[in-house]
C-alpha cells in the first residue's frame, strides 16, 4: 500500500505523540499501512460519521487520535491528523480532506 504522510500530521506527531506508548502505537498504525495488515481492535479504528466515505481514526491512547484516509481499493494510505479529541475534532475545525 502507498502511504503519504501529511505535513501537517507531521507537525502535529511532533507535537502531541510524547509518550513511548503513544510513540509505539503510531509506529505500528504506519506500519500496519505499509503491510496492508487490518488495525488490531485495541485501537478502536472506526469510519467518521459525516465524512467522505474511506476518512477513519483510529487511537494511539485514550485521547489521541489519528485521522487518516484508506483508498477504496485499499491500495492507498493518507495520513491527515494527529492530535488530541478534543483539538482534533474541535467545534468549528473542519478536518482538511482535499485532494482525497
Amino acid at each position: 500500500m502507498k502511504v503519504k504522510i501529511r505535513k501537517n500530521f507531521r507537525k502535529h506527531a511532533k507535537k502531541y505523540v510524547q509518550t513511548p506508548l503513544e510513540k509505539k502505537n503510531l509506529s505500528n498504525v504506519i506500519d500496519f499501512f505499509y503491510k496492508n495488515k487490518k488495525m488490531p481492535t485495541d485501537l478502536q479504528d472506526h469510519q467518521l460519521r459525516h465524512q467522505i466515505q474511506g476518512v477513519r481514526d483510529c487511537h494511539l491512547s485514550t485521547n489521541l487520535v489519528i485521522i487518516y484516509y484508506i483508498s477504496n481499493d485499499q491500495q492507498r494510505a493518507e495520513l491527515i491528523d494527529v492530535g488530541p479529541h478534543d483539538v482534533v475534532f474541535k467545534k468549528g475545525r473542519d478536518l482538511d480532506i482535499t485532494g482525497l
